[in-house]
């Protein structure tokens, strides 16, 4: 990590929405030491996670110390990212199945071929002095709208390009979010998921309900279609390239809303 004693970084405790300008006191390979620059209007304990932008890359870590404006903090490593969940809004199917989740397979399902930075790499790096540059990008230009057009019919076929919008948290680990639909502990259930990155990326995960709870509604609300239930899904054996997915839209998500939140 390219930090230094003295740097400022601003710091998102986990659970609020606000950020804090902290500054470096001391760092090492594992561990980081700030002092709070501003006063942070709620409690800053042991154990909370804590995620901070520094030249436009996102970090994770945990708190090991507080005393008094100082904080003591350890990075945390990429398979303790797992853990790390963000609030979003995005498209998402649920449906009960049978006990067979086990033997599912999660995966992404929209290929999308080659990445697109990897596309663009191709036009300029023509492969043959023979080929026109212009006639090369152009090539690259339609076969990338290809696997867009492709990815978007997969997506399509999956349901998710009319799925309704959700305000969920999301992390590797699992979800939780408001249902129409009532929902059991300890019901097997599949989570289609569509992903806001550009391209949009669709995820297929199988869970198990861990979490059911009735969310009150004001009467006048109760003969209308609106989410009565908040559940929580923990998933199961997750391939390791969905559980990546995941992990990089997590963190990549929450730097976003970050830099958004510094600019108003």
């Amino acid at each position: 990590m390219p930090l230094k004693i003295g740097d400022i970084i601003f710091c998102k405790y986990q659970n609020r929405c606000e950020q804090y300008k902290t500054e470096v006191l001391s760092l090492s390979d594992v561990d980081i030491v700030v002092r709070q620059r501003e006063h942070v209007p709620t409690k800053v304990f042991k154990g909370q996670s804590v995620f901070f932008v520094f030249e436009r890359e996102g970090y994770l870590a945990e708190i090991k110390d507080v005393e008094g404006d100082k904080i003591s903090m350890r990075y945390v490593t990429s398979e303790e990212r797992g853990s790390f969940h963000v609030e979003d809004v995005m498209p998402v199917i649920i449906q009960k199945i049978d006990e067979g989740i086990y033997i599912k397979r999660a995966k992404v399902i929209s290929e999308r071929g080659v990445e697109l930075t990897s596309l663009r790499k191709f036009a300029i790096d023509v492969p043959d002095e023979t080929i026109n540059p212009l006639l090369w990008k152009m090539l690259v230009e339609i076969s990338t709208k290809l696997s867009m057009i492709l990815d978007m019919l997969t997506l399509g076929k999956e349901g998710l390009m009319n799925a309704e919008e959700t305000r969920l948290n999301l992390s590797a680990a699992g979800v939780s979010l408001n249902v129409k639909e009532r929902f059991k502990v300890r019901d097997c259930v599949e989570v289609k998921l569509l992903l806001q990155t550009s391209p949009p990326v669709g995820i297929v995960v199988y869970g198990i309900v861990v979490r059911v709870k009735e969310v009150g509604l004001p009467p006048a609300y109760e003969l209308k279609d609106m989410p009565a239930y908040e559940i929580g899904i923990a998933f199961v054996d997750m391939e390791e390239d969905v559980k990546d997915e995941l992990i990089q839209y997590t963190l990549k998500r929450e730097r976003e809303i970050l830099r958004r939140q510094r600019t108003h």
